[in-house]
């Protein structure tokens, strides 16, 4: 339906999608190095010599390829988080693990991408909310259904 032929589209679409996007999508780029190295390709032998990884390089990345425009004071933000006390942080544990499958079975840094993205999703929970069927998949699921009001309204960005 939409003229896209299987085979069209591979692995490695998004890669250089996203690269392209973060070179040219403004006129202040990330490094190249950055770029190169987050998509996993070679510097070849003397770039590499002499071009390194630099943490504010792939930060700035990161940055530029959420879409963020660099431009605004809006790029300086923190990704969303939590912000509360332990007690908090223990029902956001709590309820991330009532709606992961296996939660036992996942290893510590994959916890922690998740509760990332929980924190995304309760941060953005109003916009969807307005901007979404009720009875969509997403807006029907238990992250949407079910999260306390309480960590809903923890989620924060920082300045």
């Amino acid at each position: 339906m939409l003229g896209v032929e299987a085979g069209d589209l591979g692995s490695h679409s998004a890669r250089k999608g996203a690269a392209t996007f973060v070179a040219c999508g403004t006129t202040v780029s990330p490094p190249i190095v950055s770029i190169c190295l987050r998509a996993g390709w070679s510097l070849g032998k003397v770039k590499q010599k002499y071009l390194f990884y630099e943490k504010a390089g792939d930060q700035y990345l990161g940055r530029v390829a959420c879409g963020l425009d660099v431009n605004k004071a809006q790029f300086a933000v923190t990704p969303p988080h939590f912000i509360g006390d332990k007690d908090l942080h223990s029902k956001v544990d709590s309820f991330l693990q009532s709606i992961l499958l296996c939660p036992s079975q996942l290893p510590a840094k994959v916890k922690l991408i998740f509760r990332f993205c929980f924190a995304a999703i309760c941060f953005h929970h109003l916009f969807c909310q307005d901007h979404y069927h009720p009875e969509s998949s997403i807006m029907s699921s238990p992250v949407f259904t079910s999260v306390p009001s309480e960590i809903v309204q923890a989620a924060q960005v920082s300045n």
